[in-house]
Order: C-alpha cells, then structure tokens, then sequence
C-alpha cells in the first residue's frame, strides 16, 4: 500500500498535533483540585484526577505525532533533492 501527502499536506497534520498538544497542556491548569460535589466529591475528584492522567498522555501522543510527521516532511524534502539531483544529472548527460 502506498500512501502519497504533499508536503503542505504533511505541514498541516504536523501543526494540528502540535495545536492538539499545546491545548491540552493550557487546559490542564484549569482542572480544580477539589470539587464542591458534596457526597460525591470524592469520586468526582477521582475522575478528574483520571482525566488530569489521561489528558497528559494524550498532549505526549501528539507531541510524538508531530515528531514523527516532521521527521516524515523531512525524509520527503531529502528524497525530492536526491531525485532532483539524479535527474538533472540524466539530463545533462542526454544533452
């Protein structure tokens, strides 16, 4: 199988992960600490100390997906250069 992505494609899905990662650590900062539920306090506590977990690995997940699409726009960028070069070469050799 063959996946082909121009690389302003391949820019894009970089910079909605870093986005996704940066919102995620703002909204972190604005979990409470305690939860005013009465009876229920501590198991509303429980979930958003789940979510609190949760939500860094996510944000850690897009960071490593953002790695890994520039790393991809990168190996596309040297992969155009090196055939560029090839063919200008065959060209050159034809004239």
């Amino acid at each position: 199988m063959t996946i082909r992505i121009d690389p302003m494609s391949a820019e894009g899905i970089q910079r909605a992960h870093t986005d996704a990662a940066e919102g995620i650590d703002d909204l972190a900062g604005s979990i409470p600490k305690s939860v005013d539920g009465g009876e229920g306090a501590p198991d509303l506590t429980g979930i958003l100390a789940v979510v609190a977990d949760v939500s860094g690995t996510l944000a850690m997940i897009n960071r490593a997906s953002a790695e890994m699409v520039t790393s991809a726009i990168l190996d596309l960028q040297v992969t155009d250069e090196d055939v560029a070069v090839t063919f200008d070469q065959l060209a050159s050799e034809v004239r």
